[in-house]
């Protein structure tokens, strides 16, 4: 195997330094395999890299188990027994060039992922954004929804007890009646006519209540077409108004 030496650091650091082929090839190992820094300088054997392969190369301090950041990206030719990877100010050895350049080759491709991730980042946080605002409208929707059914409650329990009390009030009794023409009392007709108005207020309500529950419905549509997240569907009930609200979101 070619033996690959030299200065890495001026300051003479110690460490280690760590290798990984980019894909398993033969001769190499598939995990990290790691190698003494020693006054700044390293002296190891390295497998040739075939074509389109290469290693990556991160330092790491003693002592850190740390996962690797891997900085450089090396290839190994075949043919050279001696791979000096000192800097040359004044001139290049052909090894150190073949290897410079191969980085060079790298550094932009890395720009180029690092400006595809920075774009993937932000489509990310956009699709966030947009759940968290769908997530805040289902939940004023519901509560809209919590405060309608409210409302409805106690109207129809009121509704209810006023029907009873006038039942009460009003049950006929056996008596006769002297009278041609019965005239209901006018008290009555109030109570009538109060719950003529109570029932239209009902009606609306119940409207507002169910256009409330197709609008939620909508929603929750809406945000799974647009983020496609798996999310749980409460059962409706079957009854007539919800089969079709059902067949109205089926269209």
């Amino acid at each position: 195997m070619p033996r690959v030496f030299g200065q890495l650091f001026s300051d003479g650091r110690d460490g280690i330094l760590v290798t990984k082929p980019s894909q398993p090839f033969f001769g190499t190992e598939r995990d990290e395999t790691h190698f003494d820094v020693v006054d700044g300088s390293i002296d190891i054997e390295l497998s040739p890299t075939p074509r389109g392969l290469y290693y990556n190369v991160g330092f790491k301090k003693h002592g850190d188990f740390r996962d690797t950041i891997y900085t450089l990206k090396w290839r190994i030719p075949s043919g050279v027994h001696e791979l000096d990877i000192s800097p040359k100010p004044a001139e290049l050895s052909p090894q150190s060039k073949y290897l410079s350049s191969f980085e060079t080759s790298f550094e932009v491709i890395a720009r180029r992922m690092a400006t595809e991730q920075a774009e993937q980042m932000q489509a990310k946080e956009s699709l966030e954004s947009e759940l968290r605002r769908k997530t805040t409208e289902s939940e004023e929707l519901k509560e809209k929804i919590a405060s309608l059914e409210k409302i409805n409650s106690t109207a129809l329990a009121l509704r209810d007890e006023q029907i009873h009390a006038m039942h009460q009030t009003y049950v006929s009794e056996p008596t006769t009646i002297y009278v041609s023409v019965p005239v209901p009392p006018e008290p009555l007709k109030e109570r009538i006519s109060f719950l003529e108005l109570e029932l239209k207020r009902l009606i609306e309500l119940n409207d507002t209540y169910y256009s409330a529950v197709l609008e939620l419905n909508q929603v929750k549509l809406e945000r799974a077409q647009t983020i496609r997240l798996p999310q749980t569907v409460e059962d409706i009930p079957d009854t007539t108004r919800q089969r079709l609200i059902q067949k109205l979101m089926a269209k």
